[in-house]
């Protein structure tokens, strides 16, 4: 094999590198953005987990009330003794309700949103379409040397250049 064609041949194996590169830059960020989507199915699960003890508590609470009152008003004078007692479980209760409703709000407060990913995704889209034009940029410079040095026919050239993903006519 010719010293040029051996160049040739290692441009064009160089021209195949990056394209490998750039699959690979496109396999990563896929997996990134399946893992997001699958973090947020995760958030959106756990959610709905937590919506529904605060529900179904909220319910046993509310159950529990209206059994008390409907006590309250039949034997007020036996629970006239007990209602020191009575009050301070509902402010058990109630900072229970208080606490789990911080909880709540903590929650909702550390999760992720649409727009926020949405943001990060064209960011990074955009970082990595910058990357590729600077690679596509050293390309270009290298075969306009080659074909400056005569060690490339201007067939060659163009095949080159109109190579994706940013092709040059």
């Amino acid at each position: 094999m010719s010293p040029r064609n051996s160049t040739i041949g290692e441009v064009l194996e160089a021209v195949q590198v990056v394209q490998a590169q750039g699959r690979q830059t496109d396999l990563r960020l896929t997996a990134v953005v399946k893992a997001v989507e699958t973090q947020g199915q995760q958030m959106t699960r756990l959610h709905e987990t937590l919506s529904k003890r605060v529900d179904s508590q909220f319910t046993e609470a509310l159950e529990a009330v209206h059994l008390l009152a409907t006590q309250m008003e039949k034997r007020f004078s036996i629970f006239n003794g007990r209602f020191d007692s009575l009050e301070g479980r509902f402010d058990t209760l109630e900072g229970r309700f208080d606490t789990l409703e911080g909880r709540v709000e903590r929650v909702e407060s550390q999760m992720v949103t649409k727009t926020y990913l949405d943001d990060k995704l064209a960011d990074l889209r955009g970082d990595l379409t910058l990357l590729t034009h600077k690679e596509d940029d050293k390309l270009i410079a290298l075969v306009d040397l080659l074909y400056g040095k005569r060690l490339m026919t201007e067939t060659e050239r163009q095949h080159i250049m109109a190579l994706q993903p940013f092709a040059v006519t």
